[in-house]
């Protein structure tokens, strides 16, 4: 998959530098469809789930240089961490299975 990766990159970037906003739109749109199709039974959840992420996305600062979301707290100025977002996401699992397992 590395050789593959590496002979395709150049391809890749020509093709992604091609791309513009309604092309991403598009992407999006169909991102989308295809989360609430793969989420099993409740597509409802899953547009909830996929709604939750698209507002997470937004926190930050844009292409003109303006923050979004960030509430003048510089930290939110350059977005969430990913690695944060997935800690929290498991710590908030966690947390949710052992207070209903208590109650």
């Amino acid at each position: 998959s590395d050789i593959i990766t590496i002979l395709l990159a150049q391809t890749v970037v020509s093709i992604s530098l091609l791309v513009g906003k309604p092309e991403l739109f598009s992407i999006l749109i169909c991102s989308l469809a295809i989360i609430a199709t793969m989420t099993g039974g409740s597509v409802v959840k899953g547009l909830l789930a996929a709604s939750f992420g698209l507002m997470l996305s937004t926190v930050g600062t844009d292409i003109g240089g303006r923050w979004r979301f960030a509430f003048g707290n510089s930290y939110l100025a350059g977005g969430f961490s990913l690695i944060t977002l997935l800690i929290g996401l498991f710590a908030f699992a966690t947390i949710i299975e052992r207070i209903l397992e208590s109650g």
